[in-house]
């Protein structure tokens, strides 16, 4: 017999995310005022979107690179560009021009400025050392 799902991936993502929302509420009274606006926040965006990667099958549909070679530049109009603020902890960055086997290095400042980002974001997780 199949098991089903009473909720669909959507809703079990918010729910996970409203669960640590509500963990750091429990927790708030411990933090500082500006630590806690900032996990705010990181996290109230995520109520309402939640990035995910694209399946390889769609990757060149909607950007308009295939997978490896997927890049900031030269992407179809429609495609909005956001940097994540962590690639600034590096002089340089190489990201892909178009294909598997070519990249450019470039500073974090030049990247923004040259794929047209919307803005800097801070969506990923930076590993503690």
């Amino acid at each position: 017999m199949a098991k089903t799902s009473a909720f669909d991936r959507n809703t079990v993502e918010f729910v996970t995310v409203a669960a640590e929302y509500c963990a750091f509420l429990e927790q708030i009274y411990d933090k500082e005022p500006t630590r806690v606006a900032d996990v705010i926040s990181k996290l109230l965006p995520l109520v309402y979107l939640k990035a995910s990667m694209l399946t390889h099958d769609v990757v060149e549909e909607l950007i308009g690179h295939g997978v490896g070679g997927v890049c900031p530049f030269a992407v179809k109009e429609d495609v909005e560009i956001f940097i994540d603020s962590s690639v600034k902890r590096f002089p340089s960055v190489y990201p892909a021009v178009g294909s598997a086997n070519s990249a450019i290095e470039l500073t974090p400042e030049e990247l923004f400025e040259i794929s047209h980002a919307l803005r800097w974001v801070d969506v990923c997780k930076i590993p503690e050392e």
